[in-house]
């Protein structure tokens, strides 16, 4: 007895010198992390465990950043300071957070930031900055220098680097990869959604060490020749929902080693031969929701690592019979939301590894024939069938083939009854699901608003914390674009 009590005693003295938790956080003493939200006071909450390596302070209008406020926490791996207003992070903040690991700046004011910013911090892997509406990169030299750094996140930054046009003098968002020169082993970088225009590399780059880049969601037209040159250690490259309508034959010879491809969501009307020559490891192409009309019989000549193919929601009609003979290892290929009339079981002969194949075509003898035909290959089909809906292999096998297969045949397959059945039971227990979570929480909000006002409500063994929006903020920058002053 004496022995648990000594234990406890002991327990309870850790804990008292540790500190207790802040009326706006929920805090883990256990793995020692803290989470602060929204008291819109200037300043972090006092009395944070000292001990605390995983740290977010959310909505507390710090608008300056300094050395001083973080050097209560030596120890921390993890900090979170987003959506602070900070406008301004002097050069050494973080000097003093050597094992620092993770840091997130996102949805703040400051402008620019010091290049040695990241200096005192020699294992930082990941720096994310997204939603850095005043963010620019500096005129001249590298953005950050890091030798840790692995992962960069500049999402929704709209003003990282713009020029006027040289040619119809409006203003365009630029990325001249000459900014990411310091950061000599970075492996991934993202700048979707940040309105670039044009890509760049204005300074010679011998090599390029990311693994993975992600440009969706953005303005390129274009790719310009050798643009891709350094990146020999390339991976992953997302280029999906851009303005893409000409890509050049030999703008991705470089990248040796690329594995996933996503082109979805752009303008392509038209694919040259020999454009995807020399990826000899990709794994998965997205040639999704394009203006694609008919594919050239080698144009994919020597993509024989293709496991994935994405051609769906273009305007093709057919398909060359030649065109996916080169792909000895595709497993998958979607063609659905093409106008086909038809498709034919001899397009995909030659697919000795395919394991499925998703198409949209009429609801006639020849979708089923071509079942037969696939199912005999051991392939597995996917129709999507008019107003019928879904077709699977379970839904063929009960159907027979007179001068069409109509609504009213395919209703006769038991198959088919099962599935519609097991749909609308389905349907039922989400639709009662979702109306109780929608009781409880409006009978929560009737609890809350009885209370009247708090620090914080517990339900359970989660604190519902209040969120307010900070009455006051520094002024921001004119929304209006202007060009970089060189």
């Amino acid at each position: 007895m004496l022995a648990v009590l000594v234990v406890q005693g002991v327990l309870m003295l850790a804990a008292f010198c540790e500190g207790h938790c802040p009326a706006s956080c929920r805090c883990s003493d256990y793995v020692h992390k803290t989470f602060c939200r929204g008291s819109c006071d200037g300043s972090l909450p006092p009395d944070i465990s000292p001990q605390t390596v995983d740290l977010s302070a959310i909505g507390y209008n710090l608008t300056v950043l300094r050395r001083r406020d973080l050097q209560g926490w030596p120890g921390l791996t993890d900090l979170t300071l987003d959506d602070n207003h900070v406008f301004e992070v002097e050069p050494n903040t973080f000097h003093d957070l050597a094992g620092l690991v993770t840091l997130s700046l996102q949805d703040n004011l400051f402008e620019r930031l010091d290049r040695d910013l990241l200096a005192g911090c020699p294992r930082l892997e990941a720096l994310h900055l997204g939603q850095s509406s005043a963010l620019r990169f500096p005129a001249d030299g590298s953005f950050l220098n890091s030798a840790s750094l692995r992962s960069l996140f500049l999402e929704n930054c709209r003003k990282l680097s713009t020029r006027r046009d040289f040619n119809s003098s409006a203003v365009v968002r630029v990325l001249d990869m000459r900014h990411f020169a310091g950061l000599k082993n970075l492996k991934e970088l993202s700048v979707r959604n940040s309105g670039i225009d044009i890509l760049e590399v204005t300074v010679p780059i011998e090599s390029c060490s990311l693994v993975s880049f992600d440009l969706r969601n953005n303005f390129l037209e274009t790719i310009p020749s050798g643009f891709f040159m350094p990146f020999l250690a390339l991976e992953v490259l997302y280029l999906g929902n851009n303005k893409l309508e000409i890509l050049s034959v030999g703008v991705f010879t470089p990248l040796k080693i690329l594995k996933r491809l996503f082109l979805g969501s752009n303008s392509l009307q038209q694919l040259s031969e020999g454009l995807f020559e020399g990826l000899t490891r990709l794994e998965l192409l997205d040639l999704s929701e394009n203006n694609l009309v008919r594919l050239d019989a080698g144009l994919f000549r020597g993509l024989g690592s293709l496991r994935a193919l994405l051609l769906a929601d273009n305007a093709l009609t057919s398909l060359d019979g030649a065109l996916l003979v080169p792909l000895k290892n595709l497993e998958s290929l979607d063609l659905t939301h093409n106008p086909m009339e038809t498709a034919q079981a001899s397009w995909f002969s030659a697919l000795e590894s395919l394991d499925e194949v998703r198409l949209t075509t009429p609801c006639d003898c020849a979708l089923r024939r071509l079942w037969e035909d696939m199912v005999t290959a051991r392939v597995r089909v996917v129709a999507s069938c008019g107003a019928i809906g879904e077709l699977t292999n379970d839904s063929f096998s009960g159907l027979s083939c007179t001068s069409a297969m109509t609504a009213g045949a395919l209703g006769s397959s038991p198959a088919v009854w099962i599935s519609v059945v097991t749909s609308l039971t389905l349907l039922l227990a989400v639709t009662g699901v979702i109306a109780a979570v929608v009781a409880c929480h409006r009978n929560r909000r009737a609890l809350a608003v009885d209370h009247g006002s708090y620090h914080g409500v517990s339900t359970g063994d989660t604190l519902v914390l209040p969120s307010k929006p900070c009455s006051t903020r520094p002024p921001s920058r004119p929304p209006n674009l202007q060009p970089d002053e060189d």
